[in-house]
């Protein structure tokens, strides 16, 4: 699978392996599988698969690019991010398809969902879900899985203890876009 960019910031790059490639570039670069890319301050660069999926990196995100494969329907994604936030709206997966972000305290699997993750510079995760769930687990394993539905905050520190907590403001907004959008009709 190809990612192809739609927003190219000035001060970041694109390493995949072997090549290195300095923005600004022309809309529409291909981003294959392992590549690397470094946000600067400031920076922002928005993808779209083909599949749908939106991935928003922001100000100063480290990631690699893990795993980019399409096979027809089937889709998976894996997205290791080192530190900074991105913001992903990931389309409804088929049964055997996965978008997983994977950071130093934490792994987000999801399946249709809005969400923004950040890894702090201690290497601690939050992940804030808008709509649909994200399951969230430590790398290794070794502890519980927790779900995080719309409208919660899910923290996971760097020995991977993972704290699930509501926010009420959180929720307010996102039924109150729903309603707006609901009023204002189909796309």
């Amino acid at each position: 699978m190809v990612l192809k960019s739609s927003l190219l910031p000035e001060k970041s790059s694109i390493a995949p392996p072997a090549l290195s490639i300095k923005f600004p570039s022309p809309q529409g670069q291909k981003l294959d599988e392992k590549g690397r890319l470094s946000m600067a301050a400031g920076a922002e660069l928005n993808l779209r698969s083909p599949t749908g999926d939106e991935i928003g990196f922001r100000d100063k995100s480290y990631i690699v690019l893990s795993k980019l494969e399409q096979d027809g329907q089937r889709s998976n994604t894996q997205i290791d991010l080192f530190q900074g936030k991105i913001q992903v709206k990931v389309q409804k997966l088929e049964k055997e398809s996965s978008f997983i972000v994977k950071t130093p305290s934490a792994v987000a699997g999801v399946r249709g969902t809005l969400f923004v993750c950040e890894v702090s510079v201690n290497g601690s995760t939050q992940v804030i879900v808008l709509g649909g769930e994200v399951g969230m687990r430590d790398p290794g394993g070794r502890l519980p899985a927790a779900s995080v539905m719309p409208g919660q905050v899910a923290r996971v520190s760097p020995g991977g203890t993972v704290v699930v907590r509501t926010v009420p403001a959180l929720v307010q907004m996102i039924q109150q876009l729903a309603t707006q959008k609901k009023a204002e009709g189909p796309d």
